[in-house]
Parts: C-alpha cells; sequence; structure tokens
C-alpha cells in the first residue's frame, strides 16, 4: 500500500456532544467516527505532549508547571516515524506554537494569532508590548513599513485595532478568530511542497475568549453583541466559587460555543474537500480535539472552563472522526479510544500498515490549574494544586482519583452530560495501582511542583497568552 498523507484537525476545546449537535456537515463526511474517544489530559499543553508521545504527563513530563515542548525529543514522538512525510504544523494555539518550542516537530511551521491574520509579518500584540511607546499607532506604520512584508504587517495592525474597537461595539465582529487565516494558511502549505505529508492543524475558534462574530449563525445566539467572555475572570469564578452573579453569562457563552462550531463546521468540511481535491495521494482527514469544556452546569462540583484540575466528561469525552480512512483500515470504533493511541494510528494508516491498538488501559491525567498566572496565594491553593488521574475499567466504570487521598467512581453512560454516580471508591482501587500509571500520584505530583521554578514564560509569550485570555 502506498504512503498516504494524513491531516489532523484539532478543534481546540470542542467536547463531544457539542461537536455531534453542532457539526453536522463533518459528521456526514465522515467514514469512521469513534463514539468513546477520551484526550488525555484535560487543558492544551499536556493534551498535545500526550499525542505526540503516546504517553501521560507524569511520563512526557509537559504540564503545568513544563509547559514548554523544548525538552520533549522528536525521537520520543509518532512524528519521527514519518521519515518518508514532510511535517507540516499550522496553529492559531499559542502554547502549541514556536513561543513553546512546538514547532520543532515540524519542517513547515506557522503560527497565527486571532490578532495577526499573517504570520510572516510583523505582530502587532508583540510590538505594542515590547514599544516604549505602547500607544502609537505612528510608530507601529513605521516598523510595518520597513517590514519585509509592510503591506501584510499594515493588515495585521489594522486586524488588531478592529478586533478592540468591535469588542464593546452593539456590531458583531467582522471576521473570525483565526480559523480562515489557519485554512488558507495550511492550503497554500500544502500547495507548495510535496506529498506525502502529514499536517496538524489547530484552530482555537471555539476556544475562549468568546464574542459575536459576523459569520456565525445567527439563530443559535441570544447573546448581546456587547459581551465578551473576557470579562468573566474564570479562575475566581471556580475558585471562589462565584456562580450566582454569573448565570447569565454562563447561558451567553453557551451560544457563542455552539455557534462557534457550527462555523468550525462550515469551514472545515469546506477544506476538506478542497485539499482532497488538489492532492495526488490518498488522503485521510482526522477531525478531534484536545479536550473539551466545562459550562459552568449545575451538578455537585460545578466548574467552568478548563483550567481546573479535573478529568470530568465534559473535558475528555471527544469527538475523532475519519474521512476517507484505508480501505483495510478495519478499526472497532464502538469501542474506548485514547489519543494515547493516537499517534499509532496515524503512523500505521500513513505508511499502510495495520493498526493494532495498545492494550493498555484508558486513562488521563492532569496537574494542577492549567493557567500561566499560578495562584500560589490563594487560601485554598493546595486543593487547587493537586494532581488527578482517572482510569476506565472494562465494565463501564471510571475511577477517579488525587493526590490529596480522594477517590469517586462512576459509571459513564457514553455522553458528556450523561454520568451516573455509582458506589464510592472505598480506599484505592484496585485501578489506581497498575498501568498506565508507572509512579505513585503523590511522588509525580511533588517532583512536577518543584519544576515550577524552572519555568519561563518571556514578555514575547505573555503577550500573545494574553491576547487569548491565558494571562
Amino acid at each position: 500500500m502506498m504512503n498516504r498523507n494524513v491531516v489532523v484537525v484539532c478543534l481546540d476545546t470542542v467536547r463531544k456532544d457539542y461537536f455531534d449537535r453542532h457539526a453536522s456537515s463533518l459528521s456526514l463526511m465522515s467514514n469512521v467516527s469513534f463514539e468513546q474517544c477520551r484526550a488525555a489530559s484535560s487543558w492544551s499543553v499536556p493534551s498535545h505532549a500526550s499525542i505526540l508521545t503516546g504517553e501521560l504527563p507524569h511520563k512526557h513530563d509537559v504540564h503545568t508547571y513544563s509547559p514548554n515542548f523544548s525538552q520533549l525529543a522528536f525521537e520520543n514522538t509518532f512524528l519521527a516515524d514519518l521519515s518518508d512525510h514532510r511535517l507540516i504544523g499550522v496553529s492559531a494555539n499559542s502554547y502549541a506554537s514556536q513561543l513553546f518550542s512546538f514547532n520543532k516537530f515540524f519542517d513547515d511551521f506557522s503560527f497565527i494569532s486571532s490578532s495577526s491574520r499573517f504570520p510572516d509579518a510583523l505582530s502587532p500584540s508583540e510590538f505594542f508590548h515590547d514599544s516604549p511607546d505602547q500607544t502609537s499607532n505612528v510608530a507601529y506604520l513605521r516598523q510595518a513599513l520597513s517590514h519585509q512584508k509592510p503591506v501584510r504587517s499594515i493588515i495585521n495592525g489594522i486586524s488588531r485595532k478592529v478586533s478592540n474597537i468591535f469588542a464593546k461595539t452593539p456590531v458583531p465582529k467582522p471576521y473570525d478568530d483565526g480559523c480562515s487565516a489557519v485554512l488558507r494558511e495550511t492550503t497554500t502549505r500544502i500547495q507548495d511542497g510535496e506529498e506525502p505529508f502529514f499536517a496538524f492543524v489547530n484552530l482555537m475558534d471555539a476556544h475562549g475568549p468568546l464574542q459575536t462574530i459576523r459569520q456565525y449563525d445567527q439563530t443559535l445566539l441570544n447573546v448581546p453583541n456587547t459581551f465578551d467572555s473576557r470579562d468573566l475572570d474564570v479562575l475566581s469564578i471556580n475558585m471562589n466559587e462565584e456562580w450566582s452573579e454569573h448565570e447569565t453569562e454562563f447561558g451567553y457563552y453557551k451560544d457563542l460555543y455552539a455557534a462557534a462550531i457550527d462555523y468550525l463546521d462550515r469551514r472545515v468540511s469546506e477544506f476538506v474537500t478542497q485539499i482532497r481535491d488538489m492532492t495526488e495521494r490518498e488522503t485521510t482527514v482526522l477531525i478531534t480535539s484536545d479536550h473539551g469544556e466545562q459550562l459552568g452546569n449545575e451538578n455537585p462540583n460545578r466548574r467552568f472552563g478548563h483550567i481546573t484540575p479535573d478529568l470530568t466528561e465534559e473535558l475528555l469525552h471527544v469527538p475523532l472522526e475519519v474521512i476517507n480512512p484505508p480501505e483495510d483500515g478495519a478499526i472497532k470504533s464502538n469501542e474506548l479510544f485514547s489519543h494515547l493511541h493516537l499517534g499509532e494510528l496515524i503512523t500505521s494508516w500513513a505508511l499502510g500498515r495495520d493498526f493494532e491498538p495498545d492494550s493498555r488501559p484508558v486513562g488521563a491525567e492532569v496537574v494542577g490549574i492549567g493557567v500561566s498566572n499560578i495562584p500560589y496565594d490563594h487560601e485554598q491553593f493546595e486543593h487547587w494544586d493537586r494532581t488527578v488521574r482517572c482510569v476506565y475499567a472494562d465494565d463501564g466504570s471510571k475511577y477517579v482519583w488525587d493526590s490529596n487521598g480522594n477517590t469517586d467512581c462512576s459509571l459513564v453512560n457514553g455522553s458528556p452530560a450523561n454520568m451516573e454516580t455509582k458506589t464510592p471508591c472505598q480506599g484505592r482501587p484496585e485501578a489506581c495501582n497498575r498501568p498506565p500509571f508507572l509512579i505513585p500520584i503523590e511522588e509525580f505530583a511533588k517532583s512536577a511542583r518543584s519544576e515550577s521554578q524552572t519555568v519561563d514564560i518571556d514578555e514575547r509569550a505573555r503577550a500573545r497568552l494574553a491576547d487569548l485570555g491565558y494571562m
């Protein structure tokens, strides 16, 4: 079997039930649906590392306290097996960019933020962050005109200005949060090089901050155009349980989240058709997400967003749709499938080999709070800084435990919104003491925290993260 092209489209922060409800075009295009796919962690940094390596955070060591990919060897990723493929990466996620050494895994990489439509031009967020005169548009224009890509640099500046203007006006923002630019850049990179290729594409439009966009289906929205989710202090809401004063905003956020997924569905389905028509080799496209989202629903452990150390089904149950798989690529798509096995699946199909799934139990792991400004001074910091693990048993049970000695058992009924609580675990369940976890949770929690002093997020990275609400 000839080597084939493979494209992975990561719809960042899109959970399974919302995808099923609002991504009808991609669902119709899909030939294989992994109905029980689980992410290996609950936010971008550790999840991306787990996809690349097939390992959990305690093994690959990329997590809250060590969020840089620089220490992750290329040879330890599935990409090392694709030596005959051109490796393309296009990302709108700051954490999955050159700012955190994510670009080193690819032959050809582009990072596109919502305020920089052209990655090869001057970045407004970096310029205004670094410039002594941060309010001077004239200074930016002067720098843009001297750049090797002056027109694109000016467009980047206009895009940032327009975004700021429309943030608080009763008019929807005129352009999306990077989807169009990312897909356009990916198409260009594919056209400009040889086949076979592997492409990894990260789209951040469903990731906060969210606001009304002109291209959204307005019938899905009951949201004032002046709403901007950057006004929600997600960390404070969760840590201080500030729920009652934000019920209306949670409703707005859910509407925007659904509309963003609907928009991604329309744009990505067009992209898939385009690249399949322009490639000479067979091209397989996988649609998935690095993690889901908690939407402030009322439950005993109410959460909003994905920055807290939780491993709920809202966060772990993600879509995995396959468009144009190999004809003889037989797989059991109704069984539990982990992102830990995704690299093996991609490699098998790219190289024309049979896929033999890993026999390890499906599990996930998260360390501490997934933010850059870690609140060390919070009175309950030890609780929020805990390490959490989970494993799925063959009988449908899900065991969850943390570094503070808490345990929980649930029966997973196949949907992020459909969990049935079982009898609480008494002590540590047997599942807690076997693979895929290679060291005790307390030991890993301690070693992860010890790395906190080594993390250095430079000012350039801080400017980019601020654009996406990470800071």
